[in-house]
């Protein structure tokens, strides 16, 4: 067996079998969007976690279902805070924040949410990076391996053909 061989099948393998929590990740994610409703809410803080020059601010967001209910989630966390933090942080041009959706953005800003009737708790900020990074990025990822480990299985192939020739 050729050494790009060697090397092909394990990536593929590790490619197929990481399709499958990517596809699962996917579908969550589809399901989600399908069954959720949208409704505007409000940044009312954000949420310090780390310390000093590590720390990352995650955006609190705030809204109301269409029952009546106020809800408040923590952007990138997927949990809820009932009450907010003990810090609340100064407003964007000193805020570091690692989260590319939220960028400039300060206490106040509204955003796009989607959130699930049965469980209001279960929210999400209604933008692409927010729903549809998570998803795309582990699925990508493994069909990338999975096509270059076959790849690399294709060449040690065809080498080993061509020296039995």
């Amino acid at each position: 067996m050729s050494y790009s061989a060697k090397i092909g099948i394990p990536v593929t393998v590790v490619g197929i079998l990481l399709l499958v929590p990517g596809f699962l990740i996917f579908n969550n994610t589809r399901a989600f969007v399908a069954d959720s409703l949208s409704t505007t809410g409000a940044i009312v803080d954000f949420d310090v976690q780390g310390r000093q020059a590590n720390s990352t601010y995650h955006p609190i967001v705030e809204f109301t279902t269409d029952g009546g209910e106020t809800v408040r989630f923590t952007v990138g966390v997927h949990e809820n805070h009932d009450s907010p933090p003990n810090e609340t942080v100064p407003p964007v041009e000193t805020v570091n924040s690692n989260d590319s959706e939220f960028p400039k953005r300060e206490v106040g800003d509204s955003v796009k949410v989607r959130y699930m009737p049965s469980d209001p708790e279960n929210a999400r900020v209604d933008s692409f990076f927010e729903l549809w990074v998570m998803p795309i990025g582990p699925l990508g990822f493994a069909v990338l391996l999975a096509v270059s480990g076959g790849i690399l299985v294709l060449i040690g192939f065809m080498n080993s053909r061509r020296k039995r020739a």
